[in-house]
């Protein structure tokens, strides 16, 4: 939606205003809004499940926007203060909901500009220190795609996400995150490829030449 996003003064003080007036602020401090529960065909980050348990060890709970009716969501976007996400819509609630005092913290899930077009949006509508955390490394997508989208899964370097979060205070540990081994991408390659019924494949491939090729003949085959 680009400038859209944004909407107009008049508007962004209506929300100001109104959205969520009666929704008390009721949840956890710190969530990570998490995709590791959606439905197939809906992307997100390859080690996610990894991911949630680095971010779990930082007192973050695991929150599943679509397993909780609009009132749930709204009073946990209004008591966090610290939220971390990839691009994703429940973001643009967040934008509705949140407060001058959160951090927002948007990691990059797949080559388009939309995490910075979303942490614009929550940075207007509220004030908050929203920003993106972009270290994706590389997409991947569905064999049959030719671009990154809503299905695709994004590969981040989880030392450098590990950094950036660390400096604007949204982890507290002194040990870095550790990168994602050649192994524990291979396991959930495969694992994305038998819940989605179909192979993904790298696109915009970063690392040595023969990565991809490797990965094809380690994915297993959708019947």
């Amino acid at each position: 939606m680009g400038g859209l996003s944004l909407g107009t003064a008049k508007f962004r003080e209506h929300v100001r205003q109104n959205a969520g007036k009666y929704i008390e602020a009721k949840g956890a401090q710190r969530i990570y809004i998490s995709r590791s529960k959606l439905p197939p065909m809906r992307g997100g980050l390859i080690g996610e499940s990894i991911l949630e348990e680095l971010l779990a060890a930082e007192g973050y709970e695991m929150f599943h926007p679509q397993r909780h009716p609009a009132e749930e969501q709204i009073a946990q976007y209004k008591a966090a203060k610290d939220i971390i996400a990839v691009d994703c819509s429940p973001l643009h609630l967040v934008a509705y909901v949140g407060n001058h005092e959160q951090r927002v913290a948007i990691l990059t899930r797949r080559s388009m500009a939309v995490a910075a077009s979303m942490a614009d949006q929550i940075a207007t509508f509220t004030s908050a220190d929203a920003f993106e955390v972009n270290t994706l490394v590389r997409d991947w997508v569905p064999r049959n795609a030719n671009r990154a989208g809503r299905s695709s899964f994004g590969e981040i370097d989880f030392p450098r996400t590990y950094e950036m979060l660390k400096a604007k205070g949204m982890v507290d540990s002194e040990t870095p995150w550790p990168a994602l081994t050649k192994e524990q991408r291979q396991a959930d390659l495969a694992r994305i490829a038998e819940t989605h019924k179909i192979e993904f494949r790298a696109l915009n491939d970063t690392a040595p030449q023969d990565l991809a090729a490797e990965f094809d003949a380690t994915i297993p085959t959708s019947s």
